[in-house]
């Protein structure tokens, strides 16, 4: 994950906030799993966890 810039970044000590690089590729353990970008690997997982079941 980066870190946004100083202009962006809460100064609150609650406002806390996840930034991720999306163009990261994540490769799995000796190539046993295809690389995926993180932006396409959140999409992946959001869809898993709270798509409609038909």
């Amino acid at each position: 994950m980066s870190r946004p810039p100083a202009s962006l970044r809460c100064t609150s000590r609650r406002g806390s906030e996840a930034w991720i690089d999306r163009d990261v590729v994540i490769s799995g353990p000796a190539g046993q799993y295809p690389d995926v970008t993180a932006e396409d690997y959140l999409y992946q997982r959001v869809n898993a966890n709270f798509a409609k079941e038909k």
